[in-house]
């Protein structure tokens, strides 16, 4: 007993923060959370915590070993029989005593981590809590991940008004907000964090369109595009656009549709489409002049258009040449219409003489009455007004316009005409 209360007092030396003269009745000093061997009265090996105080609180005792050699005798030594000699210490239990012990370390497995005392629990917590990205276009997504420590409950919320969903056992939530939202992650009803998820509206578009929509092969239009909420780009290269500034379509040689994509701050996009047209190229027979004019486009939004100061030229008896030539585009109007031409003649010049004309017009040049003359207003003097009109077919895409001196004029007199033309469907 004495060689065991030796071996004590050096393991609890250990732990003294100054020697106290021995192992005497004081309670020695510590360093608190730290463990050291003891034995129970028994005589069995137990083990003992720091407290705060820094003092060893009580020793707790583990189940006695069992000497495979019987009761100790008279002297104490293991595994003679007689007598009633002092505790029985078996071999193992005493090489353990002789372990040196580790400050917050016990020398036998069996020993409860806490020396039969609970430890303090965890708290509950939310490590992390985020959204990627946090900045969106609106239909796009986001992904919220979180880290959370001794879950039992963890719910969700959808936004603003919307039910808590339950969340535990997962890391993370796919969410597509409709508008800047904020989401509340909470865990075991209690703690709870936020985090925000914000929605760029995608750019509105207002208008794309192509002034005129129909163009002599190898002419260009404008195109013009209002939009907001982002930068604007045509294809085709067109290039950049600004709302509410025209940009030239560049010449086209045949049907061209072009693509306006205004992008948002994020990446969102919206498009919208204009389709520019050729006109029909005639082919013309030898000795024959194909008509191709300037190009008036006519919409239901834009029914009508005002020429003034047309210039006219007489051709000599005969002749006939067109001095101003235009390309009436009725495309719009699918289902036919009427289109109407009045104008009036300067008081002072030659005569005048008009045509109306079909799609593929051609005349003889030099000479002749031009082919289709659909409607028309011959020999009127200067001054005078004149009108005519013709009902088109659905279909119809091309009409034209010739304007010049007429042939009883003398030869080269020139006079100016203003022209209004008016399409109703």
């Amino acid at each position: 007993m004495v060689r065991m209360v030796a071996r004590l007092c050096v393991v609890l030396s250990g732990l003294l923060v100054a020697p106290l003269g021995g192992c005497g009745s004081q309670s020695p000093k510590c360093i608190p959370g730290a463990s050291a061997a003891c034995y129970c009265p028994t005589g069995q090996q137990g083990a003992q915590i720091c407290t705060s105080a820094a003092t060893l609180g009580t020793c707790v005792c583990i189940a006695p070993a069992v000497d495979a050699g019987g009761t100790g005798g008279s002297g104490g030594s293991a595994g003679t029989g007689g007598g009633d000699g002092g505790p029985v210490v078996d071999a193992a239990a005493d090489a353990r005593a002789d372990a040196p012990v580790t400050p917050g370390t016990f020398p036998d497995a069996s020993l409860d981590a806490g020396g039969g005392q609970d430890l303090p629990a965890t708290t509950p917590a939310i490590v992390s809590f985020t959204a990627s990205p946090t900045t969106i276009s609106a239909g796009k997504s986001s992904t919220l991940s979180w880290t959370v420590t001794d879950a039992t409950m963890l719910s969700l919320d959808q936004g603003v008004g919307s039910a808590l969903i339950s969340v535990l056992g997962a890391t993370f939530q796919v969410v597509t907000p409709s508008q800047t939202t904020t989401y509340t992650l909470t865990l075991n009803g209690s703690v709870s964090a936020q985090v925000t998820v914000t929605v760029v509206p995608l750019p509105l578009i207002t208008s794309f369109s192509a002034s005129p929509s129909v163009v002599s092969s190898g002419d260009s239009a404008i195109l013009t595009a209002v939009f907001s909420g982002g930068t604007g780009t045509v294809d085709q290269n067109v290039g950049d656009v600004t709302s509410g500034n025209g940009k030239s379509s560049g010449l086209i040689n045949g049907t061209t549709t072009y693509t306006l994509t205004v992008t948002n701050a994020v990446g969102g996009a919206t498009t919208a489409q204009v389709t520019l047209t050729t006109t029909t190229v005639c082919a013309c027979d030898s000795g024959a002049v194909c008509f191709q004019g300037s190009l008036i486009a006519f919409t239901p939004a834009n029914p009508t258009a005002t020429l003034t100061n047309v210039p006219i030229t007489a051709p000599g008896e005969g002749l006939q040449n067109y001095t101003s030539k235009y390309d009436l585009d009725v495309s719009a109007f699918g289902s036919g219409g009427t289109i109407s031409v009045n104008g009036t003649l300067g008081s002072n010049g030659c005569a005048g003489s008009f045509d109306l004309l079909g799609e593929c017009t051609a005349f003889v040049s030099g000479s002749g009455y031009a082919i289709d003359s659909i409607a028309r207003a011959y020999d009127c003097p200067a001054g005078s007004s004149f009108s005519f009109s013709y009902a088109f077919q659905a279909g119809d895409t091309i009409l034209h316009l010739g304007l010049e001196g007429n042939w009883f004029s003398p030869a080269g007199q020139t006079n100016t005409v203003a022209v209004t033309i008016a399409v109703v469907p």
